[in-house]
């Protein structure tokens, strides 16, 4: 596939879970621990997605796809999110997704969400 994918999560099994994952899949993955530090990735012309968790420390996701719509409005995001309840999942899926967020999964998920919700995004 040869797409580039920035992912982000405070999580650093998680990541480094998902990232084993998509690059056994074929994608050149880069890593984020936080929005701040995904942003200095925005520079990268080479970026085909993003995807974030929603809910981190310093810099959200919402914040981080603020700064991505202002800087690369061409650029797709995936959503994920994993704190609080069903309730407050859904809450952030149905005031988000399709706004600002291809989608949004909800953690745990499994892999062939993950990869549907990638090639929507990407085709």
């Amino acid at each position: 596939m040869n797409k580039t994918i920035l992912l982000v999560d405070d999580d650093d099994a998680f990541r480094d879970a998902v990232k084993d994952i998509l690059e056994l899949e074929g994608f050149k993955i880069i890593c984020a621990e936080n929005g701040k530090t995904a942003l200095t990735e925005l520079d990268n012309e080479n970026l085909d997605l993003v995807i974030t968790d929603i809910l981190m420390p310093e810099s959200d996701g919402i914040e981080l796809i603020s700064k991505i719509k202002e800087l690369r409005s061409d650029l797709k995001v995936i959503g994920m999110t994993g704190g609080g309840t069903i309730a407050s999942a859904n809450k952030l899926k149905t005031s988000f997704s399709g706004f600002y967020f291809e989608t949004i999964l909800t953690k745990p998920f499994e892999d062939s969400e993950l990869l549907e919700a990638i090639n929507k995004a990407i085709t």
